[in-house]
């Protein structure tokens, strides 16, 4: 049996790639913000000429902006982490125990230590939504190396236009070519 499932990106998706409002528009008209893409459809897209004209990725100034610029609070250790993380979805979601399971618990203190120890909401309206998810990576990738045992929670919320780039990268001709 075939399986025929197809990954799907939004537009938030392709803007995290690089992705243009005008560039969307161009090869995929009236679609509108609230369109779903299909993978082989975007990475088809991002192999024509058109495309990789277009300016989207980070230039030499956008990345020591934000090497130099990015902040994060890595003093606490993993159980003062953990435990803040846990009282702070508590504080907001009073009618519910908060998660116990170590995985749930971990996910939390990734998203506790991305928005509430690190400056990333600084850059928003700053800097292009690509620099942005780029700095976005660049805090995950802190927060695994500061607690290394959330290192596989924080990789595995790096953007997923990161690990759709290294599918593309593996599927592309270019890629073929090589071998």
């Amino acid at each position: 049996m075939t399986d025929h499932t197809v990954l799907l990106l939004t537009y938030s998706h392709l803007r995290s790639r690089g992705w243009s409002p005008s560039l969307i528009a161009s090869f995929f008209p009236k679609s509108g913000t609230r369109h779903f893409y299909a993978l082989p459809a975007v990475l088809q897209a991002e192999q024509t000429d058109t495309f990789r004209r277009a300016p989207r990725a980070l230039s030499a100034g956008e990345l020591a902006y934000l090497r130099a610029e990015i902040e994060i609070d890595t003093s606490l250790s993993l159980a003062e982490l953990r435990a803040a993380a846990r009282r702070r979805w508590r504080d907001r979601h009073r009618a519910a125990p908060p998660p116990t399971a170590r995985v749930h618990v971990n996910r939390l203190a990734v998203n506790h230590a991305r928005h509430r120890l690190s400056n990333l909401h600084s850059f928003y309206g700053k800097v292009r939504p690509f620099a942005c998810q780029v700095a976005r990576n660049m805090i995950l990738a802190e927060i695994a190396e500061a607690w290394p045992e959330l290192a596989a929670e924080a990789y595995g919320q790096m953007s997923l236009s990161e690990a759709i780039g290294e599918i593309a990268a593996t599927e592309s001709p270019q890629a073929s070519d090589s071998t």
